[in-house]
């Protein structure tokens, strides 16, 4: 029930924040960037924001988790929902919206009752970037939105791996 909630109410977070002038859909971030506005949030904020590392990708990227919480009783024992954006990492647009949606919480937990009550009774995972090595992929020269993460495959059955990809494309720029 608290997913469907959170879907209803999505578009109205959204179209309240691109309103009130507030959007942070301006622009698409990169894997670090997004780590750190993760752990700013963590640090800004340590009564509801822990930063947590899901683990690291074959890349060695951190695969990066905020769990939303009023912390007054220990978010562990408490239902959770957990959201999950950029699970095909080329799709940007999931990650910028996961990230409003945490700004949305933590920014209306003092404001909003509703969000005061959804952040005491539940905890929230929100994961904005579970595939940060294609989503980097995405902002490399030449761009190359690669629809995989990166293990190794062969792409063309010869036995051979990942020696078909972009890097040909460097040669002739």
């Amino acid at each position: 029930i608290l997913f469907l909630m959170i879907l209803v109410l999505f578009p109205f977070f959204i179209t309240a924040s691109l309103k009130s002038g507030t959007s942070r859909l301006e622009k698409y971030r990169a894997p670090v960037q997004i780590n750190r506005i993760l752990e700013n949030y963590a640090a800004e904020f340590p009564h509801l924001a822990s930063f947590i590392s899901l683990g690291r990708s074959m890349e060695g990227r951190d695969i990066p988790i905020l769990r939303l919480s009023d912390n007054k009783i220990d978010p562990e024992t408490k239902p959770a929902v957990f959201v999950a954006a950029n699970i095909e990492g080329n799709h940007q647009a999931g990650t910028e919206c996961a990230l409003a949606l945490i700004d949305k919480l933590i920014q209306g937990n003092s404001a909003a009752p509703e969000i005061q009550s959804l952040l005491t009774n539940k905890t929230i995972y929100i994961a904005p970037l579970l595939n940060p090595d294609t989503s980097q992929s995405c902002f490399q020269s030449p761009f190359w939105g690669r629809p995989l993460n990166a293990r190794p495959i062969d792409d063309d059955m010869d036995t051979r791996l990942d020696e078909d990809g972009p890097e040909d494309l460097l040669s002739l720029i």
